[in-house]
Parts: C-alpha cells; structure tokens; sequence
C-alpha cells in the first residue's frame, strides 16, 4: 500500500481505539511479495482478571450484540457503490453498525463482575457458526442451538441476500 492508505488505516485504528479508550502503542511496515492488501495485527497490553475457561456441558449460551455486523460492514466499505444499485442508502446505513454496536466490553464487565462461572467466546472472526465450533471443539462438548434465537438485524439480512457480494449474486 502507499504511505497515504496507510495513513488512512492508522486514522481509522485511532479513531476506533478512542471509542473504547485505548491509544496506539507502536507499529510495525513490512512488504511481503504474496500479500496484496493491508493486513493490521493488533496487540494489547492489558491485566488478566480470570483464567480462560472451558464450557460445560448443561450451560447456556448467551449471544450478546446481533450476528453478521462486522462482516457486513466490510461488506459495505467495499461495494458500496455496487450495492447502492440495488438497496435503498438507509438500509445499508442501518446495516453498517456504529462502532459502539461491535464492542462487548459492557457486556464482558458484567460476566466478569457477577463472576458468572462459564467462557466467553469472540464471533468477529469467521462468523457465528465458526465461533460456536471453536468453543465446542475447545470445551470438548457439543451444542443445542436453536438457530432461530440467533439474533441478526433486519437491514444485515437484507443487505446479505441481495447484495453484489451474496452466495448466489450474479456480480
């Protein structure tokens, strides 16, 4: 990437650090040949208050927030334009979270406050299915999940179905 995009990113990690009030520490540049786009790895230096602990068969699962957010938002920030085509500007508004919509840290202050004896597991990465496989593959115990309590927004649903970038788009 050019010095300017990287800026640009920088701008954007700052301004996502200041949402949940965090500043960055430091960076690192390097060009490998086989990567052609920006990959950001970030690192957080921070006091660990409890263990990682494994589920257990006979708990619940408790989903905060709703599915699809952060995925869709990428979604949104790279064909924008495309899907304007065929949704209204106020759905895919609705769609792209506020940033304040993608953190957990309320919601993780309280299952550590009311020291509630279970897991908490990340779904940004790969999606609610692949969140679930991990927590039970890492708990060695299966799931029951009633997909209809999956909570995901409206405008997600649509933008996912009918956008350039859904399953079965012809774009």
């Amino acid at each position: 990437s050019r010095e300017i995009r990287l800026k640009e990113i920088i701008k954007e990690l700052d301004r996502q650090c200041q949402v949940v009030g965090v500043g960055i520490a430091g960076g690192h540049t390097t060009v490998c040949p086989n990567v052609n786009s920006p990959v950001v790895s970030v690192t957080a230096i921070g006091h660990k208050l409890r263990t990682h602990q494994k589920a257990v068969a006979g708990q619940d699962i408790v989903m905060t927030k709703h599915i699809g957010m952060s995925g869709i938002r990428t979604v949104i920030s790279h064909k924008r334009d495309e899907i304007l085509n065929v949704l209204p500007e106020d759905v895919i508004n609705k769609a792209f979270a506020a940033d304040e919509e993608l953190i957990i840290a309320k919601e993780a202050q309280i299952f550590i406050k009311q020291n509630i004896d279970g897991a908490m597991h990340d779904a940004s990465e790969g999606g609610i299915f692949a969140a679930l496989w991990d927590m039970a593959e890492y708990s060695g115990t299966g799931l029951d999940i009633d997909l209809r309590h999956i909570s995901v927004k409206q405008p997600v649903s649509e933008l996912f179905f009918h956008s350039p970038a859904a399953p079965d788009s012809k774009a």
